[in-house]
């Protein structure tokens, strides 16, 4: 069935998945991993998380940021080890 007829049809058209609690299944809607978190990194074959840095986008002919900070702006760094675990829990791994 498409979408369309189950909206028509006013049902729920969201992959459920079945969930054992205290020996009964249990239907739960699938919980959706977030695109945007997705795009913005990328996991490591350690199982690390690794991002690019801010500050690259403006202000990179001028004398505001020198080459040294430029060059290092280039380079990729790993998400603070606190916030991985939620940042896992929105890309779904």
């Amino acid at each position: 069935m498409t979408k369309k007829i189950l909206k028509k049809l006013k049902l729920n058209w969201k992959v459920k998945i079945l969930v054992h609690i205290n020996g009964r299944k249990v239907s739960m809607p699938k919980m959706k991993s977030r695109s945007c978190a997705k795009k913005r990194a990328a996991m490591t074959a350690n199982g690390h998380v690794k991002r690019s840095k801010a500050g690259k986008r403006h202000y990179l002919n001028s004398s505001l940021k020198s080459r040294k900070t430029k060059r290092k702006l280039r380079q990729g760094a790993l998400i603070f080890k606190g916030f991985e675990k939620k940042f896992r829990a929105m890309i779904d791994v």
